[in-house]
């Protein structure tokens, strides 16, 4: 049998649903692992799954291993409540390739970027419990999303964030911010965007945080694993930042920093009273077009405010 999945859920909102949907995944893939470690073949290559590490309605993240070294597999799938919005199976099959095909090709031309997931094989198929899906083979990147790593609700928890704390935390967002701004800076250069409206991206899921081993201390280094979202940059268009300052990645760093600020005293007409943490938030102010949201028309140089981030 394929990935029987049915996930019916009776929720008012799509995260809602797409949890319960995840959890419908994880059993069908239970019941495939009853009788043994699952297996599936990619281009007649054996791979074992060690997980599923995400999914929405169109897409599932598996964790492969493959001669010893981790790699992710995203497959393409069409859920049992959507068969019956689509002619045939065949349509159903078709529809799946092409989005996987049109991914591919976005990656393809992202090969080589520092800040996105890189293929290491595209174009493939997966058999899972003898039916076949569509693939993108990714590097695995180990680390923590956006979400996990920096809180909607401010530094320092539920009290006022001491000052190393403050400057931990600032320190963090900022890699953040400039490694998304670098992620588009590049993709800017392969001829894609997100649009500008910032609905489709970037997404907090899709940032993924992780740590390097390279050189004398270990860093936190920033890549989006997943391109499907990005369109075509228009040829008379500058590089902008708008789509970031507008996406709900966005939202919820200003979010972060709303709430830090509310602990620290700061608002519209006030200025934070302790010299020490005024000092270390006035050391980040190349970061004040996402957090002070800026209007559109100031974010559309968005190479001088990468520039600007990357000096302070």
């Amino acid at each position: 049998m394929g990935l029987d999945f049915d996930g019916q859920a009776d929720a008012f909102d799509d995260n809602a649903m797409v949890i319960e949907y995840f959890e419908a995944m994880q059993n069908a893939l239970g019941k495939l692992r009853a009788s043994g470690p699952l297996i599936v073949l990619m281009d007649h290559v054996q791979v074992s799954v060690e997980k599923l590490l995400g999914c929405n309605f169109e897409k599932l993240i598996l964790l492969g291993m493959f001669l010893g070294r981790k790699i992710a597999l995203k497959l393409r799938h069409v859920r049992d409540d959507d068969w019956d919005l689509l002619p045939t199976k065949a349509d159903a099959l078709q529809t799946m390739q092409l989005r996987c095909d049109a991914e591919s090709a976005k990656l393809h031309r992202l090969r080589g970027s520092a800040h996105w997931v890189q293929p290491i094989a595209c174009n493939t198929t997966v058999l899972v419990g003898g039916a076949n899906y569509p693939c993108m083979c990714l590097e695995f990147v180990a680390g923590r999303d956006l979400s996990e790593a920096i809180s909607k609700d401010g530094s320092g928890g539920n009290r006022r964030p001491s000052a190393a704390m403050l400057v931990q935390d600032f320190n963090l967002v900022k890699t953040v911010v400039v490694g998304i701004a670098s992620a588009m800076w590049e993709a800017h250069r392969a001829g894609l965007c997100f649009d500008k409206s910032g609905n489709s991206g970037p997404m907090i899921s899709d940032v993924m945080l992780y740590t390097s081993a390279e050189g004398q201390y270990p860093r936190t280094g920033i890549k989006l694993v997943d391109c499907e979202h990005l369109i075509e940059v228009d040829p008379d268009s500058r590089f902008s930042l708008q789509p970031l300052a507008h996406s709900s990645t966005g939202l919820w760093l200003r979010s972060w920093w709303r709430s830090t600020a509310h602990k620290l005293g700061i608002g519209p007409s006030r200025r934070c009273r302790d010299a020490v943490c005024a000092n270390i938030v006035s050391k980040y102010a190349c970061l004040d077009w996402l957090m002070q949201d800026w209007p559109s028309e100031r974010l559309v140089d968005g190479y001088s405010l990468l520039q600007s981030m990357l000096k302070e």
